[in-house]
């Protein structure tokens, strides 16, 4: 479970998946065909590899930036159990309490650790407006 969010939107590596999300079109891509105002559920800061609390960290800003600029985001779930197997790996990525507890996610949730958490990346991709 832990390894399902942006299958096939970008390789799996953390370059990857932040120029991937720092060039997201997918709204412009939606208004101009009438489909807005659109609504993003179900984030969270899953990957398909075997991501740092570094990377965490830094992978939530550029997922509330993209999905700020639409009517609304929904994170996956708010608060997930944690099993005697398998820790806080899978909570520390999908539950919005734990994400908070280890500092990947911010008290307010409009509000960003790092605001510029793109620059470096923006244009370097294609402009795939199917993500």
């Amino acid at each position: 479970m832990g390894r399902m969010a942006y299958v096939g939107i970008a390789d799996p590596d953390p370059t990857s998946y932040m120029s991937s999300i720092c060039n997201f079109k997918r709204l412009q891509a939606d208004a101009a065909v009438g489909n807005s105002p659109l609504w993003f559920g179900e984030w969270a800061l899953a990957t398909q590899f075997d991501a740092t609390d570094e990377f965490l960290s830094k992978w939530a800003d550029p997922q509330k930036l993209a999905y700020s600029k639409s009517a609304g985001w929904i994170y996956w779930n708010f608060k997930t159990e944690i099993s005697n197997t398998d820790g806080s790996a899978l909570a520390r990525q999908w539950s919005y309490l734990e994400g908070l507890k280890l500092g990947f996610l911010t008290q307010n949730p409009a509000a960003l650790h790092d605001p510029n958490v793109c620059v470096p990346y923006m244009n370097k991709t294609t402009d795939d407006t199917s993500l």
